[in-house]
């Protein structure tokens, strides 16, 4: 067997391949679960890891087939329409019905009401992918509001206050794609490609994280690593000087 390689970073398509064929582990990628692929993330302990297919059984004219998480030991079950190959038996059409599916969790800097509604979708997104479309994008309403805009303004017009104050035109075109594909998975007439399905919405969450980080993480890290900096670092690249404490004064 393979050595366990813990935190490794890889690109989800590169994991479960020759050149990665060990029990790779990582907790910061997501990879929603996929029928006969070689990994992804485990619905029970959430870490991407290599899983352990069984062989297919077929009951009349359903089949079922489950896969063993190598980290956890816990498994998904999968069902499907019975399709004899030989002496073999496939599924058809496989849908996971153990356990219901979760997306990835929130970024910790996610503010708190939108991190809420990001949980309810999360928990939903297995058994209702446009109920959990809905509150991602009640999540970016959140979002956006904790970003300082007009709270009572429509996402469309928030962005566009974003951008007057500098947001990144790429990151404005990043919150707009979550917004017409959240609209779109609850319309009767769904545009987006997708948009309405469990992997439309389960991407839709991982770009909210990826705003998240963008937009609150990634300022908060830099301002702290400014922070360690003397007062004479701080007046040499034009930062003001730290603020004192004064409380015990």
């Amino acid at each position: 067997m393979g050595t366990l390689s813990r935190g490794r970073d890889l690109p989800p398509e590169a994991v479960g391949t020759r050149r990665y064929p060990a029990f790779i582990v990582s907790s910061s990628v997501f990879k929603p679960p996929e029928y006969s692929v070689e990994a992804f993330t485990c619905p029970h302990c959430g870490t991407l890891a290599q899983v352990q297919w069984t062989t297919a059984r077929a009951q009349g004219e359903v089949a079922y087939r489950s896969a063993r998480c190598v980290v956890c030991g816990e498994i998904t079950v999968w069902l499907g329409r019975a399709q004899m190959l030989g002496v073999y038996t496939e599924l058809l059409n496989p849908i996971l019905i153990y356990p219901i599916v979760t997306g990835p969790p929130p970024e910790p800097d996610m503010p708190e009401d939108a991190k809420k509604a990001y949980e309810e979708a999360r928990a939903i997104v297995g058994v209702s992918p446009r109920g959990a479309g809905a509150l991602v994008r009640l999540a970016l309403e959140f979002l956006l509001r904790d970003l300082g805009v007009n709270p009572r303004a429509t996402p469309a017009v928030a962005i566009a206050g974003l951008e007057e104050r500098g947001l990144r035109r790429e990151t404005a075109m990043l919150l707009h794609t979550i917004r017409f594909r959240s609209n779109d998975a609850v319309h009767p007439e769904v545009r987006t490609d997708g948009a309405d399905t469990q992997e439309g919405i389960l991407l839709n969450m991982e770009l909210l994280n990826m705003v998240t980080r963008e937009l609150i993480t990634e300022p908060r890290k830099r301002l702290e690593a400014m922070d360690t900096l003397t007062d004479d670092q701080r007046e040499l690249i034009g930062l003001p000087p730290k603020a004192r404490d004064t409380s015990d004064e």
